[in-house]
């Protein structure tokens, strides 16, 4: 933990970047590439994510000062941003999936509380189709740096990243939508509970790796895939076509239900993603605030 001394140090450090995304995100709405170039910039000479967190809260405006803390509604944006800044970062050649609403909300919720507390306060939101509840939140800086990345913490904002990225070609993957990622168990269960034997949805754990929710004999229960099973697109695919022959068909966030043989099969995702590469429309950073909302409003229906 830095003094407060090193932290106003850095606060003072990166006050000129914090000034230049504040006035860009303050002036249009629409999703702003000088933001991910800036962003790019700051973290050049720091190759190890998992140290940005002091960094990233000295970019992020504060309430009333250093030590006060960040809004909901400002961290949001802030976080999606810092997400597409670790897609470019990767040197992939875009995404077809932005952090959708819920899972901004979820992130946030987790951010202010810790994930156990901060599951809860985010299923009250949910049922309530209340976002200004997550908006209003007050994220201080200790809290936000367990969240980032908190060595032998099972759930953070980086091993989640660790974990996307490692599933990538399944991750990235929106038609339908495989990995639901940020989202809780009740809610998973809302989808589930009249589903037919076999349903199931992936989200991540609170003990690292994906939760999968699953119908079986007259209930919802969940299983989990640790991290180390889960190294690469093909390991995902073998796990579930293998070890899990209770899974049957996949719920997505529109209630439709897909056997699994027809939309998790390795080669059909990897030519998928080779089309869509090769597609330069289609794989373009998102320009416009209003595509993000477009391309998420289609896999979320929670109605906030």
């Amino acid at each position: 933990m830095h003094s407060v001394n090193e932290v106003v140090m850095l606060e003072q450090r990166f006050q000129e970047p914090r000034d230049l995304i504040f006035n860009h995100l303050s002036t249009s709405n629409s999703f702003n590439p000088i933001v991910i170039d800036t962003l790019s910039k700051v973290f050049k000479e720091y190759y190890d994510v998992s140290s940005h967190a002091p960094i990233l809260w000295a970019l992020f405006p504060k309430v009333d000062g250093v030590t006060i803390g960040v809004l909901g509604s400002s961290f949001k944006v802030y976080i999606q941003y810092y997400y597409h800044y670790l897609i470019l970062r990767s040197q992939r050649n875009g995404t077809k999936r932005s952090l959708d609403i819920t899972s901004l909300a979820f992130l946030t919720a987790i951010a202010a509380f810790g994930f156990h507390r901060g599951t809860e306060e985010f299923d009250k939101a949910y049922e309530s189709k209340d976002v200004s509840i997550i908006d209003s939140l007050l994220i201080d800086r200790g809290s936000f740096i367990d969240f980032f990345y908190k060595e032998n913490s099972s759930f953070s904002l980086i091993s989640s990243w660790k974990l996307i990225d490692s599933i990538w070609n399944i991750w990235d993957n929106t038609s339908p939508c495989l990995v639901v990622g940020f989202i809780s168990g009740n809610v998973t269960y809302s989808y589930l509970k009249n589903k037919p034997y076999g349903s199931f949805m992936l989200r991540f754990s609170s003990r690292g790796g994906l939760a999968v929710d699953v119908v079986g004999e007259g209930k919802v229960k969940k299983l989990r895939w640790s991290p180390d099973i889960l190294a690469s697109t093909s390991q995902f695919i073998n796990n579930l076509f293998q070890a899990d022959s209770q899974l049957i068909s996949l719920v997505d966030l529109n209630h439709s239900i897909y056997p699994k043989e027809n939309v998790f099969n390795i080669g059909g995702i990897i030519r998928a993603v080779n089309d869509y590469i090769n597609e330069d429309e289609s794989v373009a950073m998102y320009t416009d605030i209003d595509d993000m909302k477009t391309e998420n409003e289609e896999n979320n229906t929670f109605g906030w």
